[in-house]
């Protein structure tokens, strides 16, 4: 279901790669919005770590599918939760959370503040405001034809891959 979508390619080889799976129909769904529990198994698919983690981090993970990678991509301090201790994994992942993750998940750092181009910045939450500027910057994350970033709005699977695709 993905050989006329725009990120055939890149969906293909972090497929091939076993960054991405698809489903038990055969389908790969790249349009289909991601939740916060794929994307941090895509984390860790992506860095091949365990599934395993030593502590419990988040509240509400104990019995899901999940709560191995998710609680060592935070040991690893890939991925943080909200502040009230849970992950809240089953929720589609806003696109300014994905970016966040992504940038902790590599480890990369901003050396300061930056402005971001996008004609929607003022709405980018102030916990995602580095990450986003320095994806924007890199190119890693190009927005909308209309200038805009939509950082609430949810992310694809296709367009998560094409974030990990620039970075890498």
């Amino acid at each position: 279901d993905h050989q006329n979508h725009w990120a055939n390619q890149i969906i293909s080889q972090w497929a091939e790669a076993g960054v991405v799976k698809g489903y038990k129909d055969g389908t790969m769904r790249p349009d289909q919005n991601l939740t916060r529990a794929e994307m941090v198994q895509m984390i860790a698919n992506l860095f091949k770590f365990s599934a395993e983690g030593s502590t419990t981090a988040f509240s509400d993970v104990k019995s899901k599918w999940y709560a191995g990678v998710a609680n060592k991509a935070f040991e690893l301090e890939a991925i943080s939760g909200y502040p009230d201790g849970t992950f809240k994994g089953d929720l589609n992942i806003t696109r300014e959370q994905a970016v966040v993750m992504l940038y902790k998940a590599f480890k990369m750092t901003a050396d300061t503040t930056v402005t971001m181009k996008f004609t929607d910045a003022q709405l980018v939450s102030s916990y995602a405001k580095n990450a986003v500027g320095f994806f924007e910057q890199k190119g890693y994350i190009k927005g909308y034809s209309d200038g805009t970033f939509k950082p609430q709005a949810s992310v694809t699977r296709a367009e998560v891959l094409a974030m990990i695709d620039g970075i890498v």
